[in-house]
This record gives structure tokens, sequence and C-alpha cells, in this order.
């Protein structure tokens, strides 16, 4: 298992059980189906450099709901 393989599967289970290590677009990636229509993807994070950033992607089925969450300030916004 590769450092990265480590880092990402830690990430998955301080998440809890409900998250799963998906491929996505060839990229491992933390995902989360929440069983009502809307998932949750966590992609940039199949590294082992600790400074890496995560892209998160929530859709509600097919169609994304959010483009991009960025952080200003300390304070998260999401840009629809």
């Amino acid at each position: 298992m590769t450092k990265a393989d480590e880092a990402i599967n830690k990430l998955c289970k301080s998440l809890g059980t409900d998250y799963m290590v998906k491929t996505i677009d060839g990229e491992p990636c933390v995902y989360r189906d929440f069983s009502n229509g809307f998932n949750v993807e966590i992609s940039g994070m199949y590294t082992a450099d600790m400074k890496r950033r995560a892209n998160l992607y929530l859709w509600r089925g097919n169609s994304p709901i959010v483009d991009s969450v960025r952080m200003f300030g300390g304070r998260i916004s999401a840009l629809l």
C-alpha cells in the first residue's frame, strides 16, 4: 500500500463508516451516497502531501449543486 493509499484510507475512516474510497474519473476519491438523491465527492486527497487541498462536489442525482468551495479568511463560501 502506498502512502497516498494510506492517507486517503485514513481520511475516509476518520469521516465514518458511511464514506468509502471510490475511483471517479480515474482518481481515488472519498465518496458518500446519502440515499436521498444527494451524494458528495471529495477529490484531490489521493496524496501523502500534507499541504493538499480538497475539491468538494455536492451532487443531486447527476447534476452538481455546488461547483466550487473556497476558503476566504477562515470562511468557506460555496460558488453556485
